[in-house]
Parts: C-alpha cells; structure tokens; sequence
C-alpha cells in the first residue's frame, strides 16, 4: 500500500515548467542564385520548416539571431525592406511573439531604423524577462571606432558592442540578478579581437557577463559552420546557418528554459543538441 501511494505520487510531482523558444540565425533571404554552399532561394523553404516544427514543439516565442536578408545582386532599397517583411511575416506566422537581433547583412542597403521598421521590431538592443528567465538581445552591429552600421557603411570582419552599450548591459544585469541570463547576439563574443567572426570588444563584453555571476548562455550565429565554447562558467554556442547547404538540409534549434533554472537545446538538421 505505501508502495502504491508513493508510485501515485511520483507520477504526478509536477514538473519544472518549461519555457520553449525556437531560434533560427543567417537566413539570408535573397532572390539570387546559388553562390558556393549557400542557397539563397531555399531559405524561405528551409524556413518554413523550421516554422512548422516551432509549431508542433508549442513554442512560447522565436528568436531571430540576425541576417535575415542578403542583398545579393539587389540594390533596390524597396526590395530589400520587402525581403525582411517577408521573412518577419513568416517568423511571426504561429502567432506567437518574435524578437530579433541585427546581424551585418542586415544594414548592407537599409539604416537600423529602416530594418527595424520593417522588421516590426522596436530597438536594436534590449532586453524581455519571462519567469525565473532574463533575456539579453545585444546589438554588435558597430565599427570599432563606435559608428553605428548603415547602408555598407562597414566590412563585416569590423564589429563591436560600444562602451555605450556595454554600460546598459551592465545595469540591465545588475537589475535582474534573480534571475537566470540568456544573451543573443549576431556576431560571436567567445572569440577575441581581430578574429574575422568576432565583436573587437567580446573580451570586455565577456567581463560584464562573467561579473554578474548569473549568466549560463549566449546564443550567436554570424559564423555559419556553428561552435560551442564554455568559458567562465558560461556555455557560449553558435548556432549554424540555416542558408548553407541545399534544401532540405536545415539548420534551427529549440530552447527549453525551466524553472528549477535547467536549460537544454535541441539541435535540428545540421544544429547540436546542448544537455
């Protein structure tokens, strides 16, 4: 009978809840041929499918960790707010709420304020709490000598998160530390300064996160073959392209976040799975 009353029991202890969000980087959506291992007219296909297993896994949200679009041979201004309407559209197609990070294709033909409206995103930086959860979005689309990127205005193996910036991490940080911290960012922090994928300021960046002792993760995209580091206690993965390599391959991910403050990521196609 005690048998039976503690198997009753067992099975029904509830479980930590889990909050789900899909994460998808480097769709390069582009009306342009085949160039090397990227597919740019595959990306909305590839999308898709990313979409409907987002649906199916009953995400609470999805991430876009940047280069949405490519202008390829394009220059036509109007084409390209076109192509990031049509991937947002599509990202926001389960009807659940969407949040992006810049990534530096993104601003090759548009201002920050031109994606952002087309995009229907609200600030290149910024932060969302859920839960026992804190979320950072960081914006490393800078020169190193702190010029915001615009209209090509930069080479893309120059990026930076300014002092600026940094400074705002920093407080955000300090306002939250209750909470468990996930960042997403475009270009990789893990690496160091002069690396072609990697913020000139990761190291510095790295330091804020480290101080504030509950950082478990940051999400990053921007070198399309994908990683994954740990450094100062803190799991640092890239994930990978979802434009490389003909359909159907694929390339997206789920995120499970819990309230016991345990997460892990489900990797699908060429994505690894983190325990």
């Amino acid at each position: 009978m005690v048998a039976f009353i503690c198997s009753v029991m067992c099975m029904a202890a509830p479980q930590p809840h889990a909050f789900k969000l899909g994460l998808v980087t480097d769709i390069h959506h582009a009306d342009v041929g085949a160039r090397g291992s990227r597919h740019y007219r595959h990306s909305m296909s590839k999308l898709h499918e990313a979409m409907a297993a987002f649906k199916d896994q009953n995400v609470d949200g999805v991430v876009e960790l940047g280069d949405a679009v490519d202008c390829a041979n394009s220059h036509e201004i109007d084409k390209e707010k076109q192509y990031v309407a049509e991937v947002f559209a599509e990202l926001r197609s389960i009807r659940k709420p969407v949040w992006g990070v810049l990534g530096n294709h993104c601003l090759q033909l548009l201002s920050k304020k031109e994606f952002l409206a087309a995009a229907g995103l609200k600030r290149p930086h910024y932060s969302f709490t859920r839960g026992r959860w804190h979320f950072v979005v960081l914006d490393a689309d800078y020169r190193k000598d702190g010029t915001p990127y615009e209209r090509g205005n930069f080479e893309w193996t120059d990026c930076d998160v300014p002092q600026k910036e940094r400074d705002w991490l920093k407080r955000d940080l300090e306002q939250f530390r209750s909470k468990k911290v996930v960042v997403f960012v475009h270009q990789r922090l893990d690496g160091a300064a002069g690396d072609s994928y990697s913020a000139n300021s990761c190291a510095l960046v790295r330091e804020v996160l480290e101080r504030a002792g509950n950082v478990v993760a940051v999400f990053q995209g921007h070198d399309h073959k994908g990683d994954m580091k740990e450094i100062g206690g803190i799991k640092y993965v890239t994930l990978c392209g979802l434009i490389e390599e003909a359909y159907p391959s694929n390339a997206y991910s789920v995120l499970e976040l819990r309230s016991d403050g345990s997460w892990s990521l489900k990797g699908y196609g060429r994505n690894q799975s983190v325990n």
